[in-house]
């Protein structure tokens, strides 16, 4: 058994034991306010982002290995837990990707096939109309909880299910989102005018390019490339003042090159290959970057929104769409950094602030099950679901 299966299936192991009866967990909370946070430990929920729907796909593909088949049942526990949860997201309109009742759609349907579960894919189709018959909450665009991430989750729901319904409702869905972007100097965007692909233009431009609508896309991409700073050879985190560019996953390189890498795919846009170069270039720097960090015991960010799980995604989803083995090599090299950094440390550091929490927590997008899945994906990209949207097709 390879160090990167040995470790993905050591990280499944501990999620089983930490399990809660029912099929949830607890784990780290970050609240209080910008200025005077905090973190509390409590039960992380149900969605795709940090919830048992999250955990419960990593579990279904961890269960390959499992000949107990304990991963398989403690998944479809967890699955089913937020599946019984989902309904009340639909009332009060939380239809998120990653945070609401789409996300868990789409988990139930993924691990279903996965496990062979034909009452989970059922229940995940059935999760889908309801979405489809609930007006979208109005004012959010983005991939996490808005439109862009509805269409995503929809689409590739549609592509398990064949069901003609959500392909409907995708394309409304799309026309809507378009209709509310705004004229920039260079393209369109959304507000409140980020760029990347949690928040940005990014998770629209990938909705729009999975509906077919590559104009519409195309005019998002061009907005965020009017922000590209040749300098820092990435684009800017407009939220703050001055801007940081991060190689993140949620903000900046990670999961622009992403989306980059999936228009380059759909469309063979030497432009948009350009500018995922140029996201593999600023990961790389990153992991040297990281490397340092590691070798003196200092902390490093393994998780995928804004850690090193995210950047290896980018490399395994650049290996895979343009065939090029080398990226491949580079993205294990991350792992093998992963590990050895959690050797150094004594525990995966997750991405919480290392300030308030320097423990693990179970979380899908930032904890230990994200980096449990982007092992998998290290040791045989087959063997796992992408942890992002760009390649769940």
């Amino acid at each position: 058994m390879s160090a990167l299966l040995h470790s993905a299936i050591a990280i499944a192991h501990d999620l089983a034991e930490s399990a809660r009866p029912g099929g949830h967990w607890h784990g780290a909370i970050v609240g209080g306010t910008d200025d005077d946070p905090h973190v509390r430990i409590g039960d992380t929920g149900d969605d795709l982002y940090s919830g048992s729907a999250g955990i419960g796909l990593f579990l279904s593909c961890a269960a390959r290995h499992d000949p107990t088949g304990r991963f398989a049942n403690l998944a479809a526990e967890a699955i089913t837990r937020s599946l019984t949860q989902a309904p009340d997201l639909v009332r009060q309109s939380r239809l998120g990707l990653y945070d609401g009742a789409t996300g868990i759609a789409l988990a139930a349907l993924l691990a279903g096939r996965l496990l062979g579960d034909d009452g989970l894919v059922t229940e995940g189709e059935k999760l889908c109309l309801s979405i489809t018959r609930t007006p979208c909450p109005s004012g959010g665009h983005d991939l996490i909880s808005g439109t862009a991430g509805i269409i995503i989750g929809l689409t590739h729901a549609h592509r398990i299910t064949g069901n003609p319904v959500l392909r409907d409702a995708t394309l409304s869905l799309a026309r809507d989102l378009k209709a509310a972007s705004a004229p920039e100097p260079w393209g369109r965007s959304w507000p409140p005018h980020l760029t990347g692909l949690a928040h940005g233009a990014s998770g629209p431009a990938l909705a729009l390019l999975e509906t077919g609508d590559i104009e519409a896309a195309t005019a998002a991409m061009r907005y965020e490339r009017s922000w590209c700073s040749p300098f820092h050879g990435n684009w800017p985190d407009l939220r703050a003042q001055p801007p940081g560019y991060p190689a993140f996953w949620c903000h900046g390189a990670v999961g622009i090159g992403l989306s980059r890498l999936r228009a380059h795919e759909l469309t063979r846009d030497t432009t948009a290959l350009a500018e995922a170069s140029l996201a593999i270039q600023a990961v790389r720097d990153l992991t040297i970057r990281a490397g340092t960090a590691s070798r003196e015991h200092q902390p490093v960010d393994l998780s995928l929104c804004h850690g090193l799980s995210g950047a290896a995604e980018l490399l395994i989803t650049a290996a895979t769409v343009l065939k090029e083995d080398a990226h491949l090599r580079a993205a294990r090299k991350i792992g093998t950094l992963m590990i050895e950094h959690r050797d150094r440390m004594g525990t995966w550091p997750c991405g919480l602030p290392h300030e308030l929490h320097r423990g693990e927590t179970p979380d899908l997008f930032l904890g230990t099950a994200g980096i449990g899945l982007t092992l998998l994906r290290l040791h045989d990209p087959r063997d796992a679901i992408p942890l992002s949207p760009v390649s769940w097709s």
